[in-house]
């Protein structure tokens, strides 16, 4: 199609409604133009039908703390190869705080060596541009959430001024909006999260679960016998208990995945990654002594992580079985990243003053 082509139907889209609208989006995706048409996009979702395809293509809202690492298939079946590869200088960064994202844009957070400041990119997630500029500020984030086009994330701070919470373009890195923070914002936000929540919006009542919460288990720590319990639901059966230390879970589907201390030897706790659904214990990956893994990504029925102290990415089903693996140029110490998302995996991890960003998919 003729470069006029494109310019007629460009012309029609902001005259003839969403089905214009939904051609021209088309037309420059089969040109290979595709930040133009995810930008025209954004763009028409005034038009019911457009909006409809922007939540379609980014799929169900995703956050973090608390947050799912799952998502979608088909999941990577063979040892991955790179697909690309680029790096972001961070100078003084120690890791990486958040990473999520949807088809719009990939959102990477991460914070100094006294974790009083942070920066947040957004990233192409098909060819590795960097959207807009970096945004350091002082403060640390609380959440992060990405919602249709848009990423929300909230700048925590002391008095005065307060935190507040900001709304990003994915597909231009431009700033939207900033707000002051309550969790009536937030839930505003999360509904037309390109549109600047009213302000005095009456406070929330009770206890507030992050929206993005799936909500299927509970961790429950009891002082009496010194036993922590994962229960189904807030008032269900428990399936899972441990009188050793546990760490941080990431909710799949239908079962979680969590870092547990799988024995006491010696100075240090073995560590496992364990696997649970409704029906208890499904799978554990035990894993060398010393060894820390970064957060896994879930795709599916199959998770991905970093182990062997950062020189392997592997892939296991929920039974603990290793599906593959892939060797790896140690990632070092600072927490390894791991998001999954429409069939392929982007692993980042700190190398001295850089933060490499690694996209992965399946062998041809």
């Amino acid at each position: 199609m003729s470069d006029e082509d494109l310019r007629a139907l460009a012309r029609l889209a902001g005259t003839d409604g969403g089905a214009a609208v939904l051609r021209y989006i088309a037309a420059l995706e089969r040109a290979g133009r595709r930040t133009e048409a995810l930008a025209a996009l954004s763009a028409g979702r005034a038009h019911p039908d457009v909006l409809a395809e922007v939540r379609r293509r980014a799929g169900p809202l995703r956050g973090s703390p608390q947050g799912s690492a799952w998502s979608s298939g088909p999941a990577i079946t063979r040892s991955p190869v790179v697909r690309w590869k680029r790096s972001v200088r961070v100078a003084g960064s120690r890791g990486v705080e958040y990473l999520l994202g949807n088809a719009f844009g990939i959102v990477l957070a991460w914070h100094d060596e006294q974790r009083s400041n942070l920066s947040v990119v957004i990233i192409d997630p098909e060819t590795a541009e960097i959207r807009g500029s970096p945004k350091p500020f002082e403060g640390h984030i609380p959440c992060v959430a990405v919602v249709e086009d848009t990423a929300l994330y909230v700048i925590g701070r002391e008095a005065p001024g307060g935190s507040t919470l900001v709304s990003l373009d994915l597909v231009t890195g431009a700033t939207l909006w900033e707000a002051p923070w309550s969790w009536a914002v937030l839930l505003a936000a999360i509904e037309t999260p390109r549109i600047p929540p009213p302000q005095n919006l009456p406070e929330t009542a009770g206890a507030m679960r992050f929206p993005w919460e799936a909500g299927r288990f509970t961790w429950s720590a009891y002082r009496h016998g010194g036993e922590t319990t994962l229960s189904l639901g807030d008032d269900g059966p428990v399936v899972w208990r441990t009188s050793l230390p546990r760490w941080a879970s990431w909710d799949g589907s239908d079962f979680i995945v969590f870092m547990a201390a799988d024995s006491r030897g010696g100075d240090h706790l073995s560590m496992a990654i364990v696997i649970v659904d409704a029906t208890g214990e499904t799978g554990r990956v035990r894993l060398e002594t010393g060894d820390s893994p970064g957060s896994p990504a879930i795709c599916d029925r199959t998770v991905y992580c970093v182990i062997r102290h950062g020189r392997s990415l592997v892939a296991f089903d929920t039974k603990g079985r290793t599906l593959w693996e892939r060797p790896l140029d140690p990632v070092g110490t600072t927490g390894p990243r791991l998001l999954s998302m429409s069939s392929r995996l982007y692993l980042v991890a700190q190398k001295r003053d850089d933060l490499e960003i690694t996209c992965l998919e399946e062998p041809p």
